[in-house]
């Protein structure tokens, strides 16, 4: 009886070997899988209103909306076929979505209109919703503000010749854009890399550029502040800098040895960043990071983090969405 018992464990195991079986994800207890993968679909931003509201937005038009938390995903319907990089809403009437074109919807996303914009603002690659009446956006490198739904583009900003990436409002004044850029010479094998932060606290009327060579020696890929003053960014090489005083001092805090696109902190202890398949965490402000999902079964990278009241959001660029309670973690 144990010679055939054991016979049939080989078997299976040479089955599972000859059909390419591969295990099933290990997951943490506490992260869940709310949505499976895309096929043929980049996926490039998720963005969160609550616990409940939510989109993720990717290639050949994509922009898909949760109501429930992300258990059940509808496809909106808009007519295109671009690539989206970037969504955001102001309620759950109001979301837009922005690539080459601006697509907006003020009804649930029944029907989507095309923003018209100037045209020397090529992409579209952050959206901030204040009110109805009132957006900021990023296009063409430049900051506009957005008066009447969309009817009129006033431009309040304009850094050249830096590329900006984003912008993170602290609150209803202060905001902050960063950027730069990152050349490499195939010829010397080196690589050149500028950075860029600046910082509005008068809701984008005036604006000042932060000089420090911490910020200027390397293109800064994500940012994260937790208030007005104490928040984190990370560089192209990898570096990872702490300011307590909104952004006039920067001290390090770590290096990931490689860049990474996005950094999420929720609080001044706890914080996050995807890299590959992977997501790490600290809960001692950066000094030291852990591994906190781990899915080399994913073909494709985690793109982004990001927070609501209860929960964290991470987004895998095929399209799988993971969810986990961050009640626990915060102060």
């Amino acid at each position: 009886m144990k010679h055939i018992t054991i016979f049939l464990t080989i078997l299976i195991i040479s089955a599972c070997s000859k059909n390419n079986i591969k295990p099933e994800p290990q997951y943490l207890p506490d992260w869940t899988e709310v949505k499976v993968k895309s096929d043929n679909i980049s996926f490039f931003d998720i963005y969160f209103l609550n616990d409940n509201f939510g989109l993720i937005c990717g290639s050949s038009g994509t922009l898909l909306k949760t109501i429930d938390g992300g258990t059940t995903w509808q496809k909106m319907e808009l007519g295109t076929d671009i690539s989206f990089f970037r969504t955001s809403a102001l309620d759950e009437n109001t979301f837009a979505a922005g690539g080459k074109s601006l697509f907006a919807t003020t009804d649930q996303g029944n029907s989507f209109s095309e923003i018209t914009k100037p045209q020397d603002v090529k992409n579209i690659s952050d959206i901030k919703f204040i009110d109805e009446q009132l957006w900021y956006v990023i296009g063409g490198n430049r900051v506009y503000k957005i008066i009447d739904a969309g009817t009129h583009w006033e431009l309040i900003y304009n850094p050249t010749p830096y590329f900006l990436k984003g912008m993170l409002f602290t609150s209803a004044e202060t905001c902050y854009t960063f950027g730069g850029e990152t050349i490499s010479d195939w010829i010397d094998g080196e690589i050149y890399s500028s950075g860029f932060l600046s910082k509005t606290t008068d809701s984008g009327g005036t604006w000042v550029e932060f000089q420090d060579s911490i910020i200027t020696s390397a293109e800064l890929m994500g940012i994260s502040f937790i208030n007005n003053n104490i928040g984190y960014f990370t560089n192209y090489f990898g570096e990872i800098y702490k300011t307590t005083n909104g952004g006039n001092n920067w001290t390090h805090v770590d290096s990931t040895g490689t860049w990474i696109t996005n950094l999420l902190f929720i609080n001044e202890h706890t914080g996050y960043y995807p890299k590959g398949k992977k997501l790490y965490k600290t809960t001692d402000g950066g000094a030291n990071w852990e591994i906190d999902l781990d899915l080399d079964s994913l073909q494709l990278s985690f793109s982004k983090i990001i927070n609501t009241e209860n929960y964290l959001y991470l987004l895998n660029e095929d399209g799988s969405v993971f969810k986990k309670s961050n009640i626990n973690i915060l102060p």
